[in-house]
């Protein structure tokens, strides 16, 4: 284990109470939990919290999208609403 990661690594475990240990142990159970690693393994992965989104072509266009319809009321709205 790298040195530097190993110090700076329980320093942060130690701000959140946390030693070494009981981050291994929380690290299995959760790895028993999902079945499987309980993070992302690759740069590319968009649903692990940690790392950027890329969005998709529908998200882009969604995005790009102009505002809709404005309503001055929530009775507006529903009213809006009905066919």
């Amino acid at each position: 284990m790298d040195l530097k990661w190993k110090s700076r690594g329980s320093i942060l475990l130690a701000k959140v109470g946390l030693t070494r240990g009981q981050l291994v142990n929380m690290v299995f159970a959760q790895v028993e939990l999902k079945n499987g690693l309980p993070f992302a393994v690759n740069a590319y992965a968009t649903d692990d919290g940690y790392l950027p989104h890329v969005p998709n072509a529908e998200t882009l266009a969604a995005i790009r999208e102009k505002p809709g319809k404005r309503c001055r009321s929530p009775k507006a709205f529903l009213a809006d609403l009905k066919p």
